[in-house]
């Protein structure tokens, strides 16, 4: 599955998203009061996703690529597969981004992952 990303002046295509390890805090806490049975829960507004997407690029010239984009402060929208998870996500990178070298097969080159500390917007 490829997908892409965009600031609206730049688009960048990926081989893969491997990993998207992502969190909504939700902001709610429990008071357990000594004399009811059961708890007081205080909610608040959901907030928005934040974590990190973990994405697979064929060369290094794709990951750079994306580095560059990421670099931007604007606004990205990931595009994935209709109806899979990620698509469509506006989000800003915050943080840091990793680089990594996948160990090529003999006679194949090394394929290169990005890693990405994001918040959703």
């Amino acid at each position: 599955m490829t997908a892409s990303l965009t600031n609206g002046s730049t688009t960048v295509v990926v081989a893969d998203i491997l990993a998207a390890p992502l969190s909504r805090p939700l902001r709610r806490d429990v008071l357990d009061q000594t004399n009811a049975a059961a708890p007081k829960i205080n909610a608040g507004t959901p907030g928005k996703l934040a974590g990190t997407i973990t994405y697979l690029c064929d060369t290094l010239a794709d990951a750079l690529a994306l580095d560059a984009l990421y670099q931007s402060a604007a606004t990205i929208t990931l595009t994935s597969d209709a109806g899979a998870p990620l698509n469509g996500l506006q989000h800003v990178a915050v943080g840091d981004l990793r680089y990594n070298a996948e160990r090529g097969l003999p006679g194949r080159p090394s394929k290169w992952t990005i890693t990405v500390e994001i918040r959703e917007l």
